[in-house]
Protein backbone atom coordinates (compact mmCIF):
# COMPACT_ATOMS: atom_id res chain seq x y z
CA UNK A 1 0.00 0.00 0.00
CA UNK A 2 2.63 2.20 0.67
CA UNK A 3 4.86 1.35 -2.31
CA UNK A 4 1.75 2.18 -4.45
CA UNK A 5 1.05 5.47 -2.52
CA UNK A 6 4.83 6.87 -3.19
CA UNK A 7 4.45 5.52 -6.67
CA UNK A 8 1.21 7.79 -6.92
CA UNK A 9 3.42 10.62 -5.66
CA UNK A 10 6.43 9.69 -7.91
CA UNK A 11 4.24 9.93 -10.98
CA UNK A 12 2.08 13.68 -9.80
CA UNK A 13 5.38 15.45 -9.49
CA UNK A 14 6.77 14.26 -12.48
CA UNK A 15 3.63 15.24 -14.49
CA UNK A 16 3.35 18.63 -12.29
CA UNK A 17 6.97 19.58 -12.89
CA UNK A 18 6.89 18.61 -16.70
CA UNK A 19 4.07 20.09 -17.23
CA UNK A 20 4.95 23.32 -15.93
CA UNK A 21 7.92 23.27 -17.91
CA UNK A 22 6.03 22.56 -20.93
CA UNK A 23 3.94 25.53 -20.81
CA UNK A 24 6.58 28.02 -19.21
CA UNK A 25 7.16 29.57 -22.03
CA UNK A 26 3.48 29.91 -23.31
CA UNK A 27 2.01 33.30 -22.34
CA UNK A 28 -1.99 34.11 -22.79
CA UNK A 29 -2.11 37.55 -24.78
CA UNK A 30 -4.32 39.83 -23.18
CA UNK A 31 -3.56 42.60 -25.71
CA UNK A 32 -6.80 43.03 -28.08
CA UNK A 33 -5.35 44.76 -30.82
CA UNK A 34 -3.07 41.64 -31.39
CA UNK A 35 -5.85 39.11 -30.21
CA UNK A 36 -7.61 40.51 -33.04
CA UNK A 37 -4.77 41.20 -35.19
CA UNK A 38 -4.43 37.42 -34.92
CA UNK A 39 -7.55 35.71 -35.44
CA UNK A 40 -7.99 38.29 -38.20
CA UNK A 41 -5.58 36.48 -39.79
CA UNK A 42 -6.87 32.51 -38.96
CA UNK A 43 -10.66 34.19 -40.26
CA UNK A 44 -8.52 35.66 -43.78
CA UNK A 45 -7.17 32.13 -43.81
CA UNK A 46 -9.92 29.72 -43.27
CA UNK A 47 -11.93 31.75 -45.97
CA UNK A 48 -9.34 31.76 -48.59
CA UNK A 49 -9.15 28.12 -47.94
CA UNK A 50 -12.56 26.70 -48.12
CA UNK A 51 -13.74 24.81 -51.06
CA UNK A 52 -17.11 26.37 -52.81
CA UNK A 53 -19.20 23.92 -50.32
CA UNK A 54 -17.54 25.34 -47.23
CA UNK A 55 -14.99 22.45 -46.81
CA UNK A 56 -11.65 23.29 -45.28
CA UNK A 57 -9.40 20.53 -45.42
CA UNK A 58 -6.97 19.28 -42.57
CA UNK A 59 -3.81 17.42 -42.45
CA UNK A 60 -3.91 14.55 -39.61
CA UNK A 61 -2.07 11.94 -39.39
CA UNK A 62 -1.59 11.25 -42.73
CA UNK A 63 -5.11 11.70 -43.59
CA UNK A 64 -6.74 14.89 -45.36
CA UNK A 65 -9.86 16.08 -42.96
CA UNK A 66 -12.72 17.69 -44.63
CA UNK A 67 -14.38 19.77 -42.21
CA UNK A 68 -17.04 22.49 -41.69
CA UNK A 69 -16.82 25.34 -39.22
CA UNK A 70 -18.66 24.49 -35.83
CA UNK A 71 -20.97 27.33 -34.80
CA UNK A 72 -22.12 27.56 -31.50
CA UNK A 73 -23.46 29.48 -28.69
CA UNK A 74 -20.42 30.31 -27.06
CA UNK A 75 -18.80 30.99 -30.78
CA UNK A 76 -20.89 32.59 -33.01
CA UNK A 77 -18.08 32.13 -35.79
CA UNK A 78 -16.62 29.25 -34.47
CA UNK A 79 -13.65 31.18 -33.88
CA UNK A 80 -11.74 30.96 -30.08
CA UNK A 81 -11.04 34.28 -28.49
CA UNK A 82 -8.34 33.08 -26.59
CA UNK A 83 -4.78 33.77 -27.95
CA UNK A 84 -1.61 32.26 -26.37
CA UNK A 85 1.81 33.40 -27.49
CA UNK A 86 5.25 30.93 -27.53
CA UNK A 87 8.07 32.35 -29.05
CA UNK A 88 7.63 34.40 -31.85
CA UNK A 89 4.15 32.15 -32.57
CA UNK A 90 0.90 32.52 -31.92
CA UNK A 91 -1.82 30.03 -31.69
CA UNK A 92 -6.03 30.47 -31.12
CA UNK A 93 -8.75 27.66 -32.24
CA UNK A 94 -10.97 27.30 -34.04
CA UNK A 95 -13.70 24.72 -33.77
CA UNK A 96 -14.80 22.53 -36.95
CA UNK A 97 -16.97 19.21 -37.66
CA UNK A 98 -17.11 16.61 -40.13
CA UNK A 99 -19.67 14.36 -39.51
CA UNK A 100 -20.67 14.00 -36.06
CA UNK A 101 -17.04 14.45 -34.85
CA UNK A 102 -15.92 17.55 -33.31
CA UNK A 103 -12.44 18.75 -33.94
CA UNK A 104 -10.72 21.65 -32.41
CA UNK A 105 -8.06 23.25 -35.15
CA UNK A 106 -5.01 25.58 -33.54
CA UNK A 107 -3.68 27.76 -36.18
CA UNK A 108 0.22 28.77 -35.61
CA UNK A 109 0.25 32.08 -36.61
CA UNK A 110 3.52 34.32 -36.65
CA UNK A 111 4.34 38.05 -37.52
CA UNK A 112 5.86 38.34 -40.81
CA UNK A 113 6.86 41.95 -42.46
CA UNK A 114 4.36 43.78 -39.89
CA UNK A 115 1.57 40.99 -40.93
CA UNK A 116 0.27 38.47 -39.12
CA UNK A 117 -0.20 35.28 -41.13
CA UNK A 118 -1.54 31.66 -40.42
CA UNK A 119 2.01 28.97 -40.91
CA UNK A 120 -0.18 26.01 -39.92
CA UNK A 121 -3.43 24.36 -38.69
CA UNK A 122 -3.01 21.66 -36.26
CA UNK A 123 -5.61 19.26 -34.73
CA UNK A 124 -6.04 19.80 -31.07
CA UNK A 125 -8.91 18.12 -29.90
CA UNK A 126 -11.13 14.82 -31.78
CA UNK A 127 -14.48 15.25 -29.64
CA UNK A 128 -12.64 17.09 -26.79
CA UNK A 129 -9.92 14.56 -26.60
CA UNK A 130 -6.49 16.55 -26.91
CA UNK A 131 -4.04 15.42 -29.63
CA UNK A 132 -0.94 17.51 -27.93
CA UNK A 133 2.27 18.42 -29.91
CA UNK A 134 4.94 20.03 -29.22
CA UNK A 135 5.56 23.93 -30.23
CA UNK A 136 9.43 23.67 -28.99
CA UNK A 137 10.81 22.64 -32.67
CA UNK A 138 8.96 25.78 -34.04
CA UNK A 139 10.11 28.82 -31.76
Amino acid sequence: MIKKFLLNIVIVSTIVVFGFTAEADTVKITSEKIKNKVQTAMITYVAQNVAGSGIFSVMHEGKVLQLKVRKSDKYPDGFHSGVKQNGNLYTSCADFVSGSTMYDVDFLVRKANNKYIVVQPIVHKINGIKDPYDLSHWC
